[in-house]
């Protein structure tokens, strides 16, 4: 229940406000509730999600990029 108000009232605050929602961008906690919120959203709303080093997959292929 208390999911599924989350996740409607963020979805629902969010769109009402054209909002940018900025999240750790991770796929866990509240984060990951936050993610599954707005993509099960009928409304179209933009996050950004900023992770941090250490937690992205891969990142030894980007070592060096500028």
């Amino acid at each position: 229940m208390l999911q599924a108000a989350f996740s409607h009232g963020i979805s629902q605050a969010a769109h009402a406000t054209t909002a940018l929602v900025v999240t750790g961008g991770t796929n866990s906690g509240v984060m990951r509730l936050t993610g599954k919120a707005l993509g099960d959203s009928d409304h179209k709303v933009q996050c950004l999600g900023i992770a941090t080093w250490g937690v992205i997959n891969g990142r030894k292929d980007l070592e060096g990029c500028h």
